[in-house]
């Protein structure tokens, strides 16, 4: 979320144990966790900044979407409410930050967002909201 507090985590490439699980048990995800979030939220931060002086005037300002590694790529798409979605993926695959729009409108918003049963700010544990998330991105794959 908007304080770096990590809302959703999910492996879809195998099997994982529960989010909630892992985030308590352990320490070394967390950290990768946190590591993860402030390199996109840097990012995130140094285009606002270099966009805001290279055009003041524009109507829609670049965001940072994505980072290529020699082994990854980080696609990233940061919400009017400033939720910060990130997706690792293969480099082959092509960048996916307007997947991640999709996946904010339509699943986040949907199932969470629109939840009065949840609290906003705390990880979903919502096994709907789970279940959405995988069909998601699995019928994209």
């Amino acid at each position: 979320d908007e304080c770096g507090v990590l809302i959703f985590y999910e492996d879809f490439t195998g099997e994982q144990e529960p989010f909630v699980d892992r985030m308590n048990e352990e320490k070394s995800f967390k950290n990768r966790v946190k590591t993860l979030f402030g390199v996109a939220k840097t990012l995130c931060d140094i285009v606002d900044h270099v966009s805001s002086k290279i055009n003041p005037v524009t109507q829609r300002t670049p965001y940072f979407s994505d980072y290529e590694t020699n082994t990854y790529r980080l696609n990233c798409y940061k919400s009017v409410t400033n939720k910060i979605f990130l997706l690792a993926t293969k480099l082959e695959c092509k960048p996916s930050s307007d997947l991640l729009k999709q996946f904010y409108e339509n699943v986040f918003i949907e199932y969470f967002c629109k939840n009065p049963l949840v609290d906003l700010h705390q990880p979903i544990v919502a096994p709907l909201f789970r279940t959405k998330a995988r069909e998601f991105f699995l019928k994209k794959k």
